[in-house]
């Protein structure tokens, strides 16, 4: 038992739930073909396969939330799961994959809320980082000016420290999409998210 649990062979009772039934299902779900006709998947099947199902199926929930939201037709070239210090995932724009921390993001919800906040940077890249110019338009519509006090306060709660907002706008553009769907959201992020809906 002891040796079971530190290899994550044990997910008390999560493991009710087959996860090579759920990642088959999921990675089936995001299947696509390209102008080839060759078959892809943009989900890491072994990664994915590691996850308690719970945390699998929220972040499968994750990504089509994003995908509906954003109205995504490509996904990042490959999608999973791995070993993370201190962050609860990473997108990177050189590599088009995207990665979630193995075990901060057993929390079904923490994989949710990563998955949301990760697809929010690839969608700026995707889209020609428009992070700036949403943030932006979004100061404007709630008549604060980007220097002003309020607008950093409203910006630090939602990233919890305090820079530079120009250095860091898409911080500030992924918390918002992120907490705004989680229901957490502060009037920037809800407006942030409101321009998105527009698009």
């Amino acid at each position: 038992m002891k040796n079971g649990a530190e290899n994550d062979i044990i997910d008390s009772e999560e493991s009710a739930a087959d996860p090579g039934q759920t990642v088959e299902s999921i990675e089936q779900a995001f299947r696509y073909s390209d102008a080839w006709g060759d078959e892809h998947s943009p989900i890491d099947r072994a990664s994915y396969a590691s996850m308690p199902a719970s945390a699998q199926q929220r972040a499968a929930d994750g990504i089509r939330k994003a995908q509906e939201l954003f109205k995504l037709d490509t996904l990042p070239r490959k999608i999973g799961f791995g070993d993370m210090r201190g962050a609860y995932g990473m997108y990177s724009e050189t590599t088009r994959t995207l990665t979630l921390s193995r075990t901060r993001c057993k929390d079904p919800e923490e994989a949710f809320s990563a998955m949301i906040y990760e697809l929010t940077h690839y969608y700026d890249h995707k889209s020609g980082h428009i992070a700036e110019s949403v943030y932006k338009q979004a100061l404007k519509e709630l008549g604060l000016r980007a220097n002003s006090k309020k607008a950093s306060n409203l910006a630090y709660q939602l990233v919890q420290c305090r820079y530079s907002e120009k250095e860091r706008v898409g911080e500030i553009f992924a918390f918002s999409i992120e907490k705004a769907i989680s229901g957490t959201q502060n009037a920037l992020a809800k407006k942030i998210l409101e321009i998105i809906e527009r698009k």
